[in-house]
């Protein structure tokens, strides 16, 4: 299993800085979060069940049951969206990584 600490053992620098968004306040991911699903699913998909489902997500790496990237993906399977394409919105957030 690669920890999120290992990932990218194969950068050149260390970062000067880490910023931490507790709050959501610096980068919307929740919104974006819900703005694809709305666009998956439709209007009328449970979105409340976003955060609860990526907290279960979360809490399942953090205890080792799972990589990063599986977590990833998996908050996407867990709402109703296909294994493909899950994959493929897990590979197009890596370039904001």
């Amino acid at each position: 299993m690669t920890s999120a600490a290992n990932r990218h053992d194969n950068w050149a620098m260390a970062p000067s800085a880490v910023i931490f968004d507790l709050d959501d306040t610096l980068i919307a991911s929740d919104r974006a979060r819900t703005r694809t699903l709305r666009q998956l699913l439709g209007p009328n998909a449970d979105f409340g069940r976003t955060k609860t489902v990526a907290q279960e997500c979360w809490e399942s790496y953090q205890r080792g049951e799972c990589t990063w990237d599986e977590q990833r993906r998996r908050r996407w399977t867990a709402m109703g969206i296909a294994e493909d394409l899950a994959l493929s919105i897990v590979k197009q957030s890596l370039r904001f990584e």
